[in-house]
This record gives structure tokens, C-alpha cells and sequence, in this order.
């Protein structure tokens, strides 16, 4: 009795949680997803605030350690004479000259230890462009060090990655916004209102979708100064190419709003007054919006393993070209993936006499070529055709 109470409460507790509630509820039962996510903010935390977390400022030279190894795997607790200290050190590197070569060679001095220290006072910076400070995450005394080396002119690399990354990070990011902002909002007013509204909308998602790649990078290339930096031309192709291709997730919204429109909590909301905006804000975006997380995130690439070449497909050389094909394209076009973004390949290379199944011991002599396939493309989602395949490849059906 006291458990069946105890479920009771917990499904009433359960119904009473709104939409994003129940998304945080089952985010959180998902170890992958919080563990990629706990990175995420780590990473965009080092970047967001670099100037702290460097130990050195971004173009910083230090003109007698040019090319210096990294010191990360030189990093002691004991010292030579095998005495324990809490606080890692470092031996101090000291840079002379090969005679033959005229190169830098480096040698630790074994007589001068330079203890770690966090938060170290450094190089004054200002960050996000109001906070002066000189504090960094760590840092050594009167030496150097470079975790990960420097380069030809004496920069530290691991600094340099760190100011590299802000690159990296927030340009990408900067296009995912722009694609999952205009995507979503034409999306959800396309399906929601639909008439003529939907009609013209539609029109000109199918202008921007015809628009070639090839063409479309000539035209950037044109028009992009070329006296701009390499940072401000790769962030406006990236906003150009943001505001472009958000059509193909405008277009899957579109089917997801026009089938949750029709749904019962809907007319419900509509009844009780509730208006336009909040229906759309409250009730459809909730609803759709795992769906457009999952659009924001990089292309997924896919690879499709068929049995064995038909006889279109072994005359031609080519899998999945007859009528197979034509089904397999009409597949692909109704859930929006073009088919040159996904590769195709067969369990045997070859027809089998009379176009029969393929034997085990035909498939075994070719999975070594089929695990070397799956190998190099290193597919997320990976669909089988066929069911009669028994071997030691993983498979995943959909």
C-alpha cells in the first residue's frame, strides 16, 4: 500500500512539472549529455576569460626561448636528492647555443627550482574590455614556464591556444544563433498560421535552397574585402552562410508545428483566451525544441550498409542506383538529407549468382573491408537495409 502511495505521488508530481521541467529532469539522467555539457562550459569558461587563465599575454615573446620544449612532463614533486615537496616545481630551463648548428638547446639547471604558484600576479591585461588586472590561474617566480613549448618566435603555445580557441568557439557559435534564431522563427510561423503566410514563406525557402555552394563561395570570396584580417573574413562568412542556411530547419519546424497545431492542448489554450504569442512561446516552442537542438548541432554523418549489388548496381558499379535507389532517394528527401551527404556501401562487393542472399562465409571474407570502411568515415548513425548479417560489426537499426 505504502508503495502504490508512493508512485501515486510520484505521478502527480510528475504531471504537474511543465515542459522544461520534464526536458531538465531527463537531461540530468543523462550522464553523456551533462558530462559534454560540464566540458562545454569549461571550455567557453577558459576562453571567455583567457587573459586569466594564459599564464602569459597573447603576443608575448620571450626572445631567448625560441622553440622551447614543453615543460608538462617536467613537472616534480621530488627533487634529485629524492626529498618531497607539496607545491610542484619546475627545474629552471637555461638556453645556450649549439656551436654547430646556432640552434637554442635547453638543459634543466638542476641548482634552481621555480615552485608553481596559482594566482600569480603576471602581465597587467583587461578583460572583456573593463577589468584591468595583472592575477593569472597560475605561474612560476622569477622563471618561465611553457607547459606546451613556444614557437619560432618565443610565444607560449599553450597561450596561444587559449586566445586561439576564442576563435574557434565563438565564431562557430556566433553561426549555430543566427541559423536556429531565423530557422525557428520562420519555422513556427510558417506552420502555425499557414494560408498565404505559409505559401510565401515556403516560396522563399525553396529560392534559398536552389542557391549553389560552388557559386555561393565565388560571390563571398568577391565581395569580402581583401584587406581584411583572416578573423573578420572567416566571421562573416560564417554570419553570410548563418543566415542562409537556416531553410532547412525552417522547413523541418514546419511539419513539427503543423502536426502539434492540430493537438488538443493547443485548441485548449486557444479557448481560454490565450494569445498568439504565448501560445507559440509557451506551448509550440517547448514542444519542438529538442528537435531544434538537435538541428543546431553539427551534421550528423550517416553511413547506409545494403545487403549485397543488385544487377543495376553491379552493371553500373555503383550501390543503390535502381529501383532501390529511387526508393532509397525518395526516403532521404522526405526527412530533408541529401544523399551526397550520406555514404552508401554494400556487406559484398559483389552480385551473388541468381541474386540470392549472401552466404556467412562470403560475408566473413569481405568484413574486413566493410569494418575498414566504417573506420574511416566514422559514422554517428549507421543503418542496415538487410537483416540477415552475422558478424562481429556493430550495427544499429532505425
Amino acid at each position: 500500500m505504502f508503495f502504490k502511495r508512493k508512485k501515486s505521488q510520484e505521478n502527480e508530481e510528475y504531471i504537474a512539472l511543465s515542459e522544461g521541467q520534464l526536458m531538465w529532469r531527463q537531461f540530468l539522467k543523462h550522464r553523456v549529455a551533462v558530462i559534454a555539457s560540464i566540458i562545454l562550459i569549461f571550455l567557453y569558461s577558459v576562453v571567455i576569460f583567457a587573459n586569466f587563465f594564459a599564464p602569459y599575454g597573447m603576443l608575448t615573446s620571450h626572445n631567448f626561448h625560441l622553440y622551447a620544449p614543453p615543460q608538462i612532463t617536467k613537472i616534480n614533486f621530488f627533487d634529485k636528492e629524492g626529498n618531497f615537496h607539496i607545491r610542484p616545481f619546475i627545474y629552471r630551463q637555461v638556453a645556450a647555443r649549439d656551436p654547430k648548428t646556432l640552434r637554442f638547446v635547453y638543459e634543466d639547471d638542476l641548482k634552481q627550482k621555480d615552485f608553481i604558484h596559482f594566482f600569480v600576479h603576471g602581465e597587467e591585461y583587461t578583460m572583456l574590455g573593463f577589468i584591468k588586472s595583472d592575477i593569472h590561474l597560475f605561474g612560476v617566480g622569477e622563471g618561465k614556464l611553457f607547459l606546451l613549448g613556444t614557437d619560432i618566435i618565443g610565444r607560449d603555445l599553450l597561450t596561444r591556444i587559449i586566445f586561439g580557441g576564442r576563435v574557434s568557439l565563438s565564431i562557430g557559435m556566433i553561426g549555430v544563433i543566427i541559423l536556429v534564431i531565423i530557422g525557428t522563427i520562420v519555422g513556427t510561423i510558417s506552420g502555425y498560421f499557414g494560408g498565404w503566410i505559409d505559401n510565401i514563406l515556403q516560396r522563399i525557402i525553396e529560392i534559398i535552397r536552389i542557391i549553389p555552394q560552388v557559386a555561393l563561395w565565388m560571390a563571398l570570396a568577391a565581395i569580402i574585402p581583401k584587406e581584411w584580417p583572416s578573423t573578420y573574413v572567416y566571421l562573416g562568412i560564417v554570419i553570410i552562410f548563418g543566415m542562409i542556411s537556416w531553410a532547412g530547419l525552417a522547413r523541418e519546424l514546419r511539419g513539427k508545428v503543423l502536426a502539434i497545431r492540430r493537438s488538443d492542448f493547443i485548441y485548449a489554450a486557444e479557448i481560454t483566451g490565450a494569445s498568439t504569442s504565448r501560445i507559440i512561446v509557451k506551448h509550440i516552442i517547448p514542444n519542438v525544441l529538442s528537435h531544434i537542438i538537435v538541428i543546431a548541432t553539427l551534421s550528423i554523418p550517416i553511413m547506409i550498409i545494403g545487403e549485397a549489388p543488385g544487377q543495376k548496381e553491379d552493371e553500373l558499379g555503383k550501390p543503390f542506383v535502381g529501383d532501390a535507389g529511387s526508393l532509397l532517394n525518395r526516403m532521404l528527401k522526405a526527412i530533408n538529407i541529401e544523399r551526397e551527404k550520406v555514404y552508401i556501401t554494400n556487406v559484398v562487393n559483389y552480385r551473388p549468382p541468381n541474386n540470392r542472399k549472401p552466404e556467412i562465409s562470403e560475408i566473413n571474407r569481405y568484413s574486413k573491408y566493410l569494418k575498414e570502411h566504417i573506420s574511416i568515415i566514422n559514422p554517428k548513425i549507421l543503418i542496415l537495409i538487410k537483416k540477415e548479417v552475422k558478424n562481429d560489426i556493430k550495427i544499429i537499426f532505425l
